[in-house]
């Protein structure tokens, strides 16, 4: 379906819908953002209590979202438009909830922000999917996993969300997406980490190439690399910790690989400006920048974010140009 068709029907649902505390959570920052700019005036008619939260907010305003989402909660009615960072560690319930699909573990994540609190008995869920775009991938998921979650969702209308086990029960969903395959784990990674701590003396060495080897994360699935929308001279009068929190995002390694056209230099933890000429894998035919080579460079020159030619607010985050 095009953007507007999508778009189209999430407004419907929402002016059509009699239960008040709205989530409307997409797969991506881009898609949340450009639903948030296009309908915002619609959005606040169905509650002045509207707010946008993704992962490319500052940890200030993050922080400042989170807080506003709390006092959300004691009013009668919200909308909150988000992605998956709903997921975890935002404490809020809601009774119409509108979710794009995604595997079965995100989408079970995602219905804990429903009907969360006692005494919540009443509310709705649509969930969503874009016809013919799931494939190997669908967005930022693996696409057999969200087609497996959304065969049985299909199949299984009256699922209970917040009950395990039983006929209606969300085990039987994660049981029929998941195999043994998917709980494995890589003996070599276990044998690596057992020799970091048996070669004291070698441990950050080691610790660091098996850092660069697993993508920049021991825990996280994708790699995260922090920017900056601020410029060059701008950052002279900034201590460390304050750029940190309130100048800096978080994005994904892919779309900084997109956004590297737009790089104007990195920052270092003297706060000193590392020129672009200097950043030599912004070189780099894009199929051959790996995370281990963007992380090597930012070890060995303590760079703690790039800057970016992008603008940002504290309503719509960071905005790529």
């Amino acid at each position: 379906s095009s953007e507007g068709n999508k778009y189209g029907k999430i407004m419907s649902w929402l002016k059509n819908s009699e239960f008040r505390r709205g989530l409307i959570i997409f797969n991506t920052a881009s898609e949340a953002v450009e639903f948030y700019r296009k309908h915002l005036n619609d959005l606040k008619e169905f509650s002045e209590n509207t707010l946008l939260l993704h992962s490319r907010f500052t940890e200030k305003d993050r922080e400042k979202k989170i807080e506003e989402i709390g006092k959300m909660q004691k009013e009668k009615d919200f909308l909150i438009v988000s992605t998956q960072v709903i997921e975890a560690g935002v404490d809020i319930s809601s009774n119409l909830m509108i979710t794009d699909i995604s595997p079965a573990n995100s989408l079970i994540q995602r219905f804990g922000r429903f009907l969360r609190f006692e005494g919540e008995k009443e509310g709705r869920i649509h969930i969503w999917y874009e016809e013919g775009q799931i494939n190997s991938d669908y967005k930022v998921y693996d696409g057999e996993l969200t087609t497996k979650t959304l065969k049985w969702i299909k199949s299984n209308p009256k699922l209970n969300v917040h009950i395990p086990e039983g006929e209606k029960g969300f085990y039987r969903l994660v049981n029929s997406v998941y195999g043994a395959e998917h709980f494995e784990f890589d003996s070599k990674v276990i044998e690596g980490f057992e020799r970091i701590f048996l070669n004291l003396e070698t441990a950050p060495k080691n610790a660091l190439n098996l850092l660069f080897k697993m993508g920049g994360s021991f825990v996280r699935e994708g790699l995260q690399i922090p920017v900056s929308f601020m410029k060059k001279d701008e950052i002279a009068a900034l201590g460390i910790s304050e750029f940190s929190r309130s100048f800096v995002v978080p994005i994904a390694f892919e779309i900084f690989l997109n956004m590297i056209p737009s790089v104007t230099g990195a920052v270092n933890e003297e706060m000193q400006f590392i020129e672009r000429e200097r950043i030599g894998f912004l070189r780099y035919p894009k199929p051959e920048i790996l995370p281990e080579i963007l992380l090597e460079f930012m070890f060995r020159h303590k760079v703690i974010a790039f800057l970016l030619d992008a603008s940002y607010s504290a309503e719509f985050g960071l905005v790529m140009r």
